[in-house]
């Protein structure tokens, strides 16, 4: 922000050490001053924008969070849920914020955001695949075919035919059409997809499906003829065009052959935007020049680049989504023999760990 880094969660002393002191005052009262009228009841956490201004004042609103918020989102904060703030922006009480600021090595404990994970800005140690995170995928499927398991990849479903007594898809992989029946699903594609095949009759379910929004992204990989480049894991961006930079090698040095590593750029969009639709080059060239001036690396430390798109990457909580999803929920309920996983397949905003587990629960709960 400026020419300057802060931590995440934000740091007082961040702020004190890289903040003028017109800008600090200003914090500090527009701080006080939500603090004390949400305590007092006259503010209510209506939206995401309400709810992180009651607790960090509309200063720092206006200069982080807000922006922010909306480069990622895509949307307006004021149409966000205040759920969405619960789950990604630390809520502390005064006493925790007064100790962090005096005792810079102060834990404060670790909380639970409303989807049930562990807020990412508490976690303190990742546990890392050696070779990235394929390696988990990979095991698992190693797993599944020794017990005789097979799949079916690359596949796009038609249609899925409710017989009461089971399901029959029909799907085309390659190229070609084919047809499997099964008594049981479990569905780990965005729900909205999942009802685009499946028969819905009840018209205000589909309003509710429509509702549902999923962000995309776009990753831009550059990789480079060095190593340790960024002083962090990733960074964040408000006032870029892309959001987020990782280092694949400050998550394991094996991600990249030795002396060498690569940047992933994170752009967040709808799959309906202009930049998703770019080509490579396009893509490369929208962002290089931005990057060079970030002055992590030098243009002929690059060896390439290559990019990388997720359709479906990130559950939206517009403000009318707990009520979308509960209803939705209710009309699942009254089909048997299908469970729903994952953080598309539940609409739920959830961590990688969370959604494996999430599957090994349906898993489990379908063999009763």
């Amino acid at each position: 922000y400026k020419d300057n880094y802060y931590n995440y969660p934000l740091r007082m002393l961040d702020l004190i050490k890289n903040m003028n002191l017109f800008s600090i005052i200003h914090a500090g009262f527009s701080f006080a001053y939500h603090r004390l009228i949400k305590l007092a009841g006259f503010s209510k956490d209506s939206s995401a924008k309400s709810w992180i201004i009651n607790r960090y004042g509309r200063y720092l609103y206006n200069e982080f969070f807000g922006p922010y918020t909306h480069r990622v989102w895509g949307v307006e904060p004021s149409e966000l849920a205040s759920d969405f703030a619960q789950d990604r922006i630390p809520d502390r009480n005064l006493i925790e914020i007064l100790k962090s600021l005096i005792f810079p090595s102060y834990s404060i404990k670790k909380e639970k955001t409303v989807s049930g994970r562990t807020a990412q800005h508490d976690v303190d140690v990742f546990y890392y695949p050696k070779k990235g995170i394929r390696q988990l995928i990979d095991g698992m499927e190693k797993s599944y075919k020794d017990l005789g398991g097979n799949f079916n990849t690359n596949c796009s479903i038609s249609k899925i035919i409710d017989k009461n007594d089971g399901f029959k898809i029909d799907f085309r992989t390659n190229g070609i059409n084919s047809i499997i029946e099964t008594r049981k699903i479990i569905s780990t594609i965005p729900i909205t997809s999942f009802f685009s095949c499946y028969d819905v009759n009840n018209k205000s379910i589909k309003v509710n499906l429509n509702n549902l929004k999923i962000r995309s992204l776009v990753f831009l990989y550059i990789l480079l003829d060095r190593n340790d480049i960024l002083p962090v894991q990733w960074v964040y961006y408000h006032d870029k065009k892309f959001n987020r930079i990782s280092e694949v090698t400050k998550f394991s040095k094996y991600c990249a052959p030795e002396s060498k590593s690569a940047l992933c750029i994170e752009i967040s969009c709808f799959n309906d935007d202009e930049i998703y639709h770019s080509s490579d080059k396009e893509i490369y060239n929208h962002l290089i020049d931005e990057l060079l001036d970030l002055k992590f690396f030098n243009k002929d430390e690059i060896i390439g680049y290559c990019t990388k798109r997720e359709k479906n990457a990130y559950v939206v909580y517009m403000k009318t989504y707990r009520e979308d999803v509960s209803k939705i929920n209710g009309f699942i309920e009254d089909i048997p023999n299908v469970y729903f996983a994952g953080r598309q397949g539940m609409f739920k905003y959830i961590n990688m760990d969370q959604a494996m587990q999430s599957g090994i629960n349906v898993a489990n709960e379908s063999l009763k």
